[in-house]
């Protein structure tokens, strides 16, 4: 009796758990997603194959990883075809779907239904800048000391001009914005058209905004994928606002190198003040950056290009190799004073000010990112919630296989056709609970409802090993699939021997065990499901976003 009150308790608790926490919106979203990882990973095995690995890795064939692709790719033009206007829906149609190769052409592709679109201008010179403009400069090398290369990269003149008047319209279109006419000078630079370039660059100074457009294409790419798939957790985010979210910025320092040699090639002129002039207009587009733009790597980089436009005045050699951070210092406080020493106090006070802000931002970014969660613990409480989830499917499944069985034993007794004690349908029942057993562990298995959060997490860290408790990624994700396939049959056949009683054949009293303590122990499982699910809907709002 005991008993009965207790399995009853539990499992109203499981019950209203269940429900409480489908109906909360912080934590509903994360059970209705891991509900349906149980049965389908489509949408994490597209997203990976979309970002370019391989199906092998997946375990999946080249037929098999093809038509996932051609599927994902059909239902996010069919989400995007309902928003034909939508310049955001388009460009990230564009991202999620097209060959890396050939996606520059296919956003200018964009152009004529877009014309006037900051978006997209900037969406394409970024990618430009950083799969067509790669470009080398020996200032870079004479600047830092350093051996020049034997070779220089140097871009195509066509892509150099296809950039440029990108470049020049999106100034146009906006005007205010001080991306676009830098972005013009990284093309003018690269045609050594140094002159034009500095020309750019100061106009680029004098303007009030900085803004790469890089947060608007991400929250379009992750309203497609949402639109067309569900509301997506953690992990998968941070693969769709990477999956195209190429660092540009730090391609900027190259600029940022010539910029500054310029300067100390007219300082030692003796023209002090033309050399100030370009070094203060580089130092203010990375005041812009870092103000002005929304996005987190920009704000990084920023620090780094004022920090060069501080390096060399007037020629001098660098300080004597010591610790990064004292020399980055040595560096700063020598031009500080080199200020001085013109008379250019209040530009002194300026760029002492700008240094200084540059590492207080710096510093509140790295605090932010060591405070967020790392992706090792986010992919870890989703592999326990699936594995808790797993658990109790199988061992619902089984216990509804038991009741089945018991059920039909009951009608044959009503009708006289066995005796209570007749011992062949206990018997194909325990081969049927196990057969259930083994088609809910290898359909769980096959499916992915574990493998689906590690196919994700393996590809948001490049296919870094996970080292929680000092384990591979792969073996603990074996140890987890292990444990839910072995540890829910010996239980549950563990509970069956246990209810067993004298007199009563080990076949009936498994499945009656099974029927009895099966309900019991999904319950007290998926009470212990709940608890890591609220810890992850509660580490959800920590993952730190690469935007």
């Amino acid at each position: 009796m005991k008993m009965t009150r207790m399995r009853n308790l539990l499992v109203a608790l499981a019950v209203l758990a269940f429900i409480v926490l489908l109906v909360l919106p912080s934590t509903g979203w994360v059970m209705r997603t891991q509900l349906r990882m149980l049965f389908s990973t489509f949408p994490e095995k597209a997203l990976t194959l979309l970002s370019g690995i391989k199906p092998e890795i997946l375990g999946l064939s080249t037929l098999e990883g093809e038509s996932i692709k051609a599927r994902a790719k059909q239902l996010l033009s069919q989400t995007a075809q309902r928003y034909p206007e939508d310049e955001k829906t388009q460009i990230a149609l564009c991202v999620l779907t097209e060959a890396y190769a050939v996606f520059s052409e296919r956003l200018r592709d964009l152009l004529d239904r877009f014309p006037k679109s900051s978006l997209l201008h900037a969406a394409i010179l970024r990618y430009d800048y950083i799969n067509r403009i790669r470009f080398d400069r020996k200032e870079r090398y004479l600047l830092s000391e350093s051996p020049l290369p034997k070779t220089f990269r140097q871009p195509d003149p066509k892509h150099l001009a296809a950039f440029e008047k990108v470049a020049t319209n999106g100034e146009r279109i906006d005007p205010d914005n001080a991306f676009f006419p830098m972005m013009r000078a990284v093309a003018l630079f690269a045609s050594h058209r140094d002159g034009e370039a500095l020309k750019a660059l100061l106009q680029a100074s004098k303007k009030q905004r900085w803004d790469d457009y890089v947060l608007d294409e991400s929250e379009g790419v992750l309203r497609l994928w949402e639109t067309t798939f569900g509301k997506a957790y953690g992990l998968t985010k941070i693969c769709l606002l990477e999956m195209r979210l190429e660092p540009y910025p730090i391609r900027l320092k190259e600029l940022a190198y010539v910029v500054a040699y310029k300067a100390m090639e007219l300082e030692r002129k003796g023209k002090f003040v033309e050399g100030l002039e370009i070094r203060s207009a580089l130092m203010q587009c990375a005041k812009l950056m870092r103000e002005q733009e929304k996005s987190k790597l920009p704000k990084l980089v920023a620090p780094a290009i004022a920090h060069i436009a501080t390096v060399r005045p007037k020629g001098e050699f660098l300080p004597e190799p010591t610790e990064k951070q004292e020399r980055g210092k040595l560096i700063q406080i020598r031009f500080i004073n080199y200020l001085k020493q013109l008379g250019q106090n209040e530009a002194a006070k300026w760029t002492q000010a700008e240094l200084q802000a540059n590492q207080r931002v710096r510093e509140g970014l790295m605090k932010q990112v060591q405070k967020s969660l790392i992706l090792d613990e986010l992919a870890f409480v989703w592999s326990m919630n699936l594995t808790f989830l797993s658990a109790v499917a199988i061992l619902l499944a089984m216990w509804v296989g038991a009741g089945f069985v018991l059920s039909v034993e009951r009608m044959a007794m009503r009708k006289k056709q066995i005796g209570a004690r007749e011992q062949r349908p206990f018997r194909l029942g325990a081969i049927l609970l196990f057969a259930i057993w083994l088609v809910a562990t290898i359909w769980l298995w096959g499916i992915g409802a574990i493998k689906g959060i590690w196919i994700v997490y393996e590809v948001a860290i490049t296919l870094e090993g996970f080292d929680g408790f000092g384990l591979p990624t792969d073996l603990l994700q074996e140890f987890l699939l292990t444990l839910v396939a072995i540890g829910s049959l010996t239980f549950a056949f563990a509970m069956g021997l246990l209810g067993s009683r004298k007199g009563i054949p080990m076949s009936r009293a498994i499945v009656q065990g099974i029927w009895r303590w099966s309900l019991l122990t999904a319950a007290t499982i998926f009470l212990l499901y709940a608890a890591t699910l609220i810890v992850t809907s509660v580490w959800e709002g920590r993952v730190y976003l690469p935007i």
